[in-house]
């Protein structure tokens, strides 16, 4: 999605990915410099299929949470618990 939509017509693109644990919570953030998520995707409206293939593992397999927002470009943040 940062290739299609964040790096159309430019040069370069910078993207962020971290990782974290926060005692028995996992931390992925995800984030580009591009224009950043429209209304419709950020609430979770106008999701596609590759947005809907990602909550549905995120909630179901990883028994997790996903937060879009936008701060100078789009960012994904998903946290789930390593507990079983």
């Amino acid at each position: 999605n940062s290739i299609k939509h964040a790096f159309a017509g430019r040069e370069t693109l910078h993207l962020v990915i971290s990782i974290s644990k926060m005692e028995d919570i996992i931390e992925f953030i995800y984030r580009d410099d591009g224009p950043g998520f429209p209304s419709d995707v950020l609430s979770l409206r106008g999701s596609g299929a590759g947005l809907y293939i990602i909550r549905r593992l995120v909630e179901h397999d990883l028994r997790g949470g996903m937060e879009l927002s936008n701060d100078n470009g789009a960012v994904c943040c998903i946290r789930h618990s390593v507990k079983g």
